[in-house]
């Protein structure tokens, strides 16, 4: 969208008429207290130059103007090729030395092209504040904002100390006072909490558009602080996690050992996949970011695997769909050769051959409508024993902090 630069046109020939008006008036002026001077030999009048207006400031103010241009002009550019990153710092440059409307749209879209879903909406919301817009515009832009927003979760930190500092994403983020909901955007997202005395805390994790999550920050008070009385009983706990709900029989690794079911697993901190298996059941696949001091529990429903690839029904279908078609071409065929052998006298040579070929086409066409038949339902019974889309398990984290005074569960240290 083309920045709008308003420009200050001087007139420089009205300026000039300006001047000599000015020195007319002057000259008129003093013309007789000149003549006076000279017959009664008063000293003379200084005369005070009048100053006529400068451009400098006007100057100035086109070259800004001509640099927020060049930026904006080069954002729009590398908007085109897809860099957004380098696009990003060419609008906000522009955005600093002239802050126009036109610009804040431009920074929203490039946020949104960059799934930075908080930054965007901010954007285009201080865009309707500050723009002057039709009607048409405001509805057009208002109806784009409500899909950003559509992308945006909330997170809750709670329980944070006094004085935590917290990193999202490598930039700084201000939380709300008292544990309240923040904006984030959807996707995966790097935490990293920092507070006068204890150990900086990170974290990962992931969120859909829309979503509310509260997330739990264990923090260790740091070494140099075992004088307060309450952060010095914090231990460092390992992380635990405890899967649940996978059906008899079924087999569990993490990492790729072999873990127990039901019971508590210490984990290092970090990422883990889970893989679980069991026969008449599709395998579950997931991962899952572990945390020291933080008990994780999942409760996993894996789906019937009762059902056939869509392989054979495909084959069926193509089977079905082949004879119908040959049964057809066939039909046609011996119709056309009843039609001619209708025609001809008993006398006519070709009337022996169309008597003897008539007959086996017709016997062709009926054995290909009777494969159609059967190929049919076939397919029809296959249909209901097929799966058509991949079946995936669904799982649900819950997460609390580890109780001190809790012995330390038993189970496989990864």
């Amino acid at each position: 969208m083309p920045i709008c630069h308003e420009r200050i046109r001087h007139d420089f020939s009205t300026a000039r008429r300006l001047a000599w008006s000015l020195a007319s008036c002057a000259a008129l002026l003093l013309a007789p207290a000149s003549a006076g001077a000279q017959r009664r030999r008063v000293a003379p009048t200084p005369v005070v130059a009048v100053p006529v207006p400068t451009s400098a400031a006007q100057d100035a103010a086109g070259a800004a103007d001509a640099v927020a241009r060049s930026h904006f002009d080069r954002g729009v550019a590398l908007s085109g090729m897809g860099d957004y990153e380098s696009a990003l710092i060419e609008f906000r440059a522009s955005y600093d030395i002239r802050p126009r409307p036109n610009v804040l749209f431009n920074l929203g879209a490039t946020y949104q092209a960059l799934h930075r879903y908080v930054r965007a909406s901010r954007a285009i919301e201080q865009y309707l504040n500050e723009a002057t817009l039709t009607a048409v515009r405001r509805a057009d832009v208002e109806r784009g904002l409500a899909q950003i927003r559509t992308y945006i979760a909330h997170i809750v930190l709670p329980g944070l100390p006094d004085g935590a500092v917290i990193t999202l994403d490598r930039e700084p983020w201000a939380m709300t006072r008292g544990g309240g909901e923040t904006a984030v955007s959807a996707g995966r997202h790097d935490l990293e909490v920092t507070a006068p005395g204890f150990v900086a805390t990170r974290q990962a994790f992931t969120i859909g558009g829309g979503e509310t999550r509260s997330i739990l920050v264990v923090m260790r008070a740091a070494e140099a602080t075992v004088a307060r009385p309450v952060d010095s009983t914090i231990p460092v706990l390992p992380a635990v996690v405890v899967v649940r709900g996978l059906p008899a029989g079924a087999t569990l690794t993490i990492d790729g050992i072999a873990a127990p079911l039901d019971r508590a697993v210490q984990l290092s901190a970090g990422p883990h996949d889970f893989v679980a298996r069991a026969r008449g059941w599709v395998p579950w696949r997931g991962g899952m970011e572990s945390i020291d001091g933080v008990s994780r529990t999942a409760r996993v429903s894996m789906v019937r695997d009762n059902l056939m690839s869509a392989a054979p029904f495909g084959v069926a279908t193509a089977a079905t769909i082949a004879f119908g078609v040959g049964g057809i071409a066939m039909v046609v065929l011996a119709s056309a050769t009843q039609r001619d052998f209708n025609g001809l006298t008993q006398e006519d040579p070709r009337a022996a051959e169309l008597a003897r070929i008539g007959p086996t086409q017709f016997l062709l066409a009926d054995g290909l409508l009777i494969a159609t038949a059967i190929a049919g339902t076939v397919a029809v019974a296959l249909l209901t024993r097929t799966r058509f889309a991949p079946a995936a398990a669904t799982v649900r984290w819950s997460d609390r902090a580890r109780d001190p005074s809790a012995p330390i569960p038993l189970g496989v240290r990864f």
